[in-house]
């Protein structure tokens, strides 16, 4: 678990693209100070109707959790994904959780959770807006993406697989 786990990190660490970059942009280890906590992961997974998916993350202890991993985007870089609005993509943007499990002596698990997810809708004027009267963006939370779980799979395993 711990080569996979060093695999994943330094992959992560070292992507080049710039899209790629962007959208993993910073990599924490379970127990940083900037890694959230599992009663906040919680409420935010019930918000989007994705408490299923990190339900049985939440209740393991910390000791299963040690060489787990959050990975999450530039604070404004949205990109396409299955989200539509009408005819036309709109933007999403994640946090993933990598929980890295041992299934036996030679083999390893890792599964992909997504936390705080938004979907970028386009604009709205805001007449008291933090920084006065204008159009801000209108980002709402949504559900977790499986297109976006994909991209970040095939990502490591293409990464990992050379």
């Amino acid at each position: 678990m711990d080569q996979v786990r060093a695999a994943v990190k330094a992959r992560l660490l070292a992507l080049s693209g710039a899209d790629e970059h962007r959208r993993y942009h910073l990599v924490f280890s379970f127990g940083d100070p900037l890694f959230p906590p599992s009663e906040e992961i919680a409420v935010d997974a019930q918000r989007r109707g994705a408490l299923r998916e990190v339900a049985n993350w939440i209740k393991l202890p910390a000791s299963a959790k040690l060489a787990d991993l959050l990975v999450t985007p530039d604070i404004d870089n949205f990109w396409p994904t299955d989200y539509y609005a009408g005819n036309h993509g709109i933007g999403f943007s994640t946090a993933f959780i990598l929980h890295f499990a041992n299934c036996g002596p030679s083999s390893s698990t890792v599964d992909l959770m997504q936390i705080n997810s938004f979907v970028r809708v386009g604009k709205h004027f805001d007449l008291l807006g933090r920084t006065g009267p204008k159009f801000y963006w209108d980002d709402r939370p949504a559900a977790p993406s499986p297109q976006a779980a994909r991209d970040l799979a095939e990502l490591l395993i293409r990464g990992i697989a050379k």
